[in-house]
């Protein structure tokens, strides 16, 4: 989990410190203040320590089709809010008077379905920044060639000799090997002969082939340049890095 964006850090703390000042000030209407202090100080912390195991889980279910994902999401955010409402309510409970040994069960569900949708409005937006969780998942189509140009000579050059392909003006450059075939065209054009799950958009000019890729190296706000086989570098913009790092990792 260390190795997530910038951004989404910013939506797991900003949603749950949000959550808490709501969940504080409609405690004020029927809790105490120190109640309602304590409750929703407990329960952000455990929303958010819980939601990174219902994202281990969401990731577990890539191998799912589609409905039976979403079928298994529903229900992982509503054992997250089974095991919320179990650990807070009791400590509610207690600070209102009651005594542990008299808590009954609907003590330690109360406000469960409440949580449930909480969960739920977290998990959509999650599911918004990680879109690999409900990806479908494409059969790779056979390896063909494309008729590519170089030196007044139209060339045949395989897919998988394919290292990267750069926008260049009203040109697109792709390299292959040692070669570069200059192709007027534009790389959104471009793009759809390289229909294969090896290709990726690392930049908004750049696609890369992930079977090329050596390594990956950090720079500053969550960007990379991508290292080739051939020592080629290239940039992995923070807009699609985390999108080539979850691909080379399904590799």
């Amino acid at each position: 989990m260390t190795d997530q964006p910038n951004y989404f850090w910013h939506y797991q703390i900003g949603f749950w410190l949000v959550l808490g000042a709501c969940l504080f000030v409609g405690g004020l209407t029927h809790l105490d203040f120190m109640v309602a202090l304590v409750r929703n100080i407990y329960y952000p912390v455990a929303g958010f320590i819980s939601s990174f195991v219902v994202i281990i889980l969401m990731r577990k279910y890539k191998s799912y089709a589609i409905k039976i994902r979403w079928v298994l999401i529903i229900l992982t955010c509503l054992l997250a809010a089974l095991l919320c409402s179990a650990v807070v309510n009791p400590i509610t409970f207690m600070q209102s008077g009651i005594p542990f040994s008299d808590l009954t069960t609907r003590h330690f569900v109360s406000g469960t379905f409440n949580y449930w949708l909480i969960y739920l409005v977290w998990g959509l937006g999650y599911l918004h920044l990680d879109k690999s969780v409900l990806a479908v998942e494409r059969e790779a189509p056979k390896a063909k060639r494309l008729m590519l140009e170089k030196s007044g000579e139209i060339v045949p050059v395989s897919l998988s000799d394919i290292t990267h392909v750069k926008a260049a003006g009203d040109y697109v450059e792709v390299y292959a090997g040692d070669d570069c075939f200059l192709n007027r065209t534009t790389l959104t054009a471009f793009a759809s002969h390289l229909d294969h799950p090896d290709f990726i958009r690392s930049h908004r000019s750049i696609i890369v082939n992930l079977h090329h890729v050596k390594a990956l190296s950090p720079e500053s706000k969550g960007e990379y340049q991508i290292i080739l086989k051939n020592n080629t570098t290239v940039k992995a913009s923070r807009t699609h890095a985390q999108s080539v790092r979850e691909r080379l990792a399904d590799l």
